[in-house]
């Protein structure tokens, strides 16, 4: 993967998981396996981005972990 599809990939993810959250938190709706198949995908391209030493490919694995920690979505990962 080059750095580009990689940022490019970090980014879907992102959006994916505000959207996810939003569903969950705000319209009190059940996590579909969406937000299982979105954790697993950030983690495996987190574990490759490790090579991307870049500041703008930090600053969004940073948010999406904010978002993951979340108590609420903590709790629905551990299921």
């Amino acid at each position: 993967m080059t750095t580009f599809e990689q940022m490019s990939a970090l980014v879907d993810i992102e959006i994916s998981l505000i959207k996810t959250v939003r569903r969950i938190k705000l319209l009190k709706r059940p996590p579909s396996n969406l937000l299982l198949e979105t954790y697993r995908s950030f983690n495996e391209l987190k574990a490759q981005s490790v090579k991307l030493d870049s500041y703008a490919g930090d600053c969004i694995i940073a948010r999406i972990d904010h978002l993951l920690q979340d108590d609420e979505i903590q709790a629905l990962l551990k299921k």
